[in-house]
């Protein structure tokens, strides 16, 4: 494992390297010398804890070697890290400029991004955003959350918005499946209200199930309410003013 981790050590710094293959690999073999020489003396496995950021790290040896740093491998690479951590976690980490990295951090930005704040091409996080997102609140083009998600494909606890929305209490989209609630052109749940069809839901038999037609979304708003008390402000709000076309 610590190996592993020092690869991907070596192979972020000299990525950070404006240089040539065969010193690119030159250097990658003396930055895994030096950790692992490091961590036999000092019981470590964190690169980081051992040789420090790769920021600085491949910035000294550019220096040594009269190279470009700001290269990168990728064209404007650029990474920022807060010294100030919360329990070991950063404050804010900042990836930009590369297709390739993981930002971690109470506020992580990246290619890949965790945190409690996430936004990232694939990000996991309290308040996750991005192409892939999944988080207590989600949005993304793939977003699962737990108590809400929105997205092309969204799947939450609690409210889901979406071309497809799949939800336990509510899910508004073009088709929408829920346990407790469904609103959009194609839906399924226990109360629903559609513009073009409905389905089933699994498990219910005719009769266990309501199902209003757009031009009765009135109806469906004063049932939804009968039958569910308790939504909340927000579920409440967004049922009180959707309109179905």
């Amino acid at each position: 494992m610590a190996n592993r981790r020092f690869k991907r050590y070596a192979n972020e710094t000299t990525a950070r390297i404006n240089c040539d293959g065969a010193t690119r690999k030159r250097i990658t073999a003396d930055i895994m010398e030096m950790l692992e020489e490091k961590s036999s003396l000092q019981g470590l496995d964190d690169p980081e804890a051992l040789m420090g950021s790769v920021g600085d790290l491949a910035k000294e040896f550019s220096e040594n070697l009269g190279l470009d740093s700001d290269y990168a491998g990728d064209l404007g690479y650029r990474e920022y890290k807060s010294d100030m951590k919360i329990l070991g976690v950063p404050l804010y980490h900042i990836i930009a400029g590369r297709r390739q990295g993981t930002a971690k951090g109470i506020l992580a930005i990246g290619p890949s991004a965790v945190g409690i704040f996430a936004l990232g091409g694939a990000s996991v996080g309290l308040v996750s955003f991005g192409g892939v997102s999944v988080g207590i609140l989600s949005l993304g083009g793939i977003a699962v959350g737990i108590l809400g998600a929105i997205g092309g494909l969204a799947v939450a606890m609690d409210l889901a918005i979406g071309g497809m929305a799949v939800a336990n209490t509510l899910a508004i989209g073009g088709y929408a499946v829920a346990r407790d609630m469904a609103i959009g052109g194609v839906t399924s749940a226990k109360l629903m209200a559609y513009y073009q069809s409905y389905q089933i839901p699994s498990g219910l038999d005719e009769g266990s199930f309501i199902a209003y037609k757009a031009e009765y979304i009135k109806d469906f708003v004063v049932k939804s309410k009968e039958l569910f008390p308790d939504l909340g402000i927000i579920k409440t709000f967004m049922i009180d003013n959707i309109s179905l076309k």
